[in-house]
């Protein structure tokens, strides 16, 4: 059986080459750290309120930490449409990091029938 000899799963390698990743990431400077920490945010963001579409509730209140450190109130408007009501702790969120959302919800299929940020 060649099966014992085969090397580890892709998932288990690609899992400690992310930590480790992660680890280099932390040490490199704030600056250098700032997009790829906006895209996790956002990415995170997008994909709770894909498994909020699919549960078919009406609507939701979530907290996002990371950059965009906001409260996001997502309310369903029609099949794949949405309200998106994103509100900062500290002050209002940048309009590229509005956009970028926007944009990454619309590649993702669903319509934003509205989007208030403050």
């Amino acid at each position: 059986m060649d099966s014992s000899a085969r090397p580890p799963a892709p998932s288990e390698g690609s899992t400690s080459e992310a930590r480790t990743a992660t680890t280099g990431a932390d040490a490199a400077s704030p600056g250098e750290l700032a997009p790829a920490s906006h895209v996790g945010s956002a990415v995170e963001l997008i994909e709770r309120i894909e498994v909020f579409m699919k549960s078919q509730r009406p609507a939701m209140s979530m907290s996002v930490r990371g950059t965009l450190n906001a409260t996001v109130e997502v309310e369903r408007t029609g099949p794949r449409e949405v309200v998106l009501r994103i509100q900062g702790r500290t002050g209002p969120v940048p309009t590229e990091d509005v956009a970028r959302l926007r944009d990454a919800l619309e590649a993702r299929g669903l319509r934003l029938r509205a989007l208030h940020a403050g």
